[in-house]
């Protein structure tokens, strides 16, 4: 439980420092990737949406608010803040110019391990609400919520 615990804190760790080799080192390189948006697999394709998520936004606070670890299983709930200061290419080859606005969004990633490497990422957050934060969605209220 600890050394998955570890490598999950050294993921996110590389991640807040734009380490990608060593971010990629803790992926094995069939790693499956899967967030609201999109689902890859492979080393190479999860590097690339990571950069790609990461790219748009400055001063960036990304914090781990809950970590719970089993044997080959983590759980993180994280909470991202960010300054969006260049232009977003969505999943489907849309660009948004920079909007200057400030996000928060909150959400959930589940990381499972196969000898101390990850094997699959699922991340979870509302991208209505990044979209709608950045001024994007013009009636956020047509989504509405039940």
């Amino acid at each position: 439980m600890e050394q998955t615990q570890a490598v999950v804190e050294e993921h996110y760790a590389a991640l807040r420092g734009h380490d990608w080799d060593h971010l990629n080192s803790l992926y094995a390189p069939e790693v499956e990737y899967e967030d609201p948006e999109v689902s890859v697999t492979g080393d190479s394709a999860v590097m690339s949406r990571a950069r790609n998520l990461e790219a748009p936004f400055s001063d960036v606070d990304l914090a781990l608010r809950s970590v719970e670890a089993g044997e080959d299983r983590c759980t993180v709930e994280w909470a991202y803040q960010g300054t969006n200061h260049a232009p977003i290419r969505t999943h489907a080859g849309v660009d948004f110019p920079a909007t200057g606005r400030k996000i928060t969004v909150k959400g959930v990633s589940v990381f499972e391990l196969q000898a101390g490497r990850i094997i699959r990422e699922r991340s979870y957050w509302d991208t209505a609400s990044v979209y709608g934060q950045l001024g994007l969605l013009t009636d956020p209220v047509v989504l509405g919520s039940w």
